[in-house]
């Protein structure tokens, strides 16, 4: 838990979205996470939420001004060394990565059941 507020300081992360079950941690005192001075957000079953699998997403250009600020930050397993590197992703990429993914997994027979949410 220390590595993953140590990343979270070094990355400046403006929020953490996690597994509802390990969301409770930001709350609890004795949690590494409740000295964080930022939201914890736990992550939706979209399903769950009535929300229609197959909807069409928004173009980024209609949702950001900045489509090459940073939408969120990955990092590596780590180095030689063992220092997890820090990885930016702008939103033009994570578009560029949704529409291929859209080409990439596309059924290639009528008889899969197999939906793409993008269109």
């Amino acid at each position: 838990m220390n590595l993953i507020v140590g990343l979270l300081r070094h990355a400046n992360a403006c929020a953490l979205i996690c597994d509802a079950s390990h969301a409770q941690l930001s709350r609890d005192s004795s949690s590494p996470l409740a000295s964080l001075p930022i939201p914890v957000y736990p992550n939706l079953d979209l399903r769950q939420a009535g929300v229609p699998i197959h909807c069409r997403l928004p173009k980024i250009e209609d949702l950001v001004a900045d489509k090459n600020a940073v939408a969120f930050v990955l990092h590596t397993a780590g180095t030689a060394i063992g220092t997890p590197k820090i990885i930016p992703y702008n939103h033009q990429a994570i578009d560029s990565i949704m529409r291929r993914a859209r080409v990439i997994a596309a059924p290639t027979s009528s008889r899969y059941q197999d939906r793409c949410i993008l269109k």
